[in-house]
């Protein structure tokens, strides 16, 4: 009986050991991801915890737009400064992610409306133009003749 309550404290122990260093974020590493606006899911999807939230805000990381007509949509970008092909970005429409890729000279020889940031056109939504925006401290993107302002 006694070989029976080592064990069994002894398991209680070492889970208890395992569990906690599970959790454990170093105190530096939490002040970068506050920092940065980062979370951890959106480091490995490419925030950059070494830049400020506005730097990592540019590439859309934790930005979120909401409006439209009939049809309500939550839109989500991402734009990854390192990536092996010509997708180098992501756009999120009410949960659904597709590859995409930027243009920045969208408008080509003409001139772009005032705030223009970029242009991202994904693969798979018959080539769907989302165009984002920034100006007087306003972010939005204008998406099917709607504008979706920022809601996050």
């Amino acid at each position: 009986m006694n070989a029976s309550k080592l064990i069994l404290s002894s398991l209680i122990a070492a889970s208890a050991m395992l569990g906690s260093s599970a959790q454990a974020i170093d105190s530096k590493y939490r002040k970068k991801l506050e920092q940065s606006g980062c979370t951890q899911l959106s480091e490995m999807q490419g925030c950059d915890i070494n830049k400020t939230k506005d730097q990592n805000a540019n590439s859309g990381f934790g930005l979120a737009f909401c409006g439209g007509g009939a049809i309500k949509r939550r839109i989500e970008y991402t734009v990854m400064e390192k990536a092996p092909d010509q997708w180098n970005a992501s756009v999120t429409v009410n949960g659904q992610t597709q590859r995409a890729m930027t243009a920045y000279s969208y408008f080509g020889k003409s001139k772009p409306p005032q705030g223009f940031v970029v242009a991202i056109l994904t693969e798979e939504q018959r080539g769907a133009e989302f165009l984002v925006f920034s100006h007087g401290g306003k972010r939005w993107i204008e998406f099917a003749d709607y504008q979706y302002k920022q809601c996050r």
